[in-house]
């Protein structure tokens, strides 16, 4: 897809998959929880907590 980095396909392959069970997004589905695991606001505000956690020991365990 023009502009879609490889990134997003495989994030909107985890929404298609996921949600509305696309078989043939079944193969860019990542191994780790992503948008296409969310069902709810208390879903969403617990993966974007769990994203934000992740970011920051990234961030505090890169060499300076």
């Amino acid at each position: 897809l023009p502009g879609f980095g490889k990134m997003k396909v495989t994030a909107l392959g985890a929404v298609l998959a996921k949600r509305f069970e696309v078989e043939a997004a079944q193969e860019l589905v990542p191994n780790h929880p992503t948008l296409g695991d969310v069902d709810s606001a208390e879903a969403l505000a617990d993966y974007q907590a769990k994203k934000r956690a992740h970011k920051a020991e990234t961030r505090a365990n890169k060499p300076s």
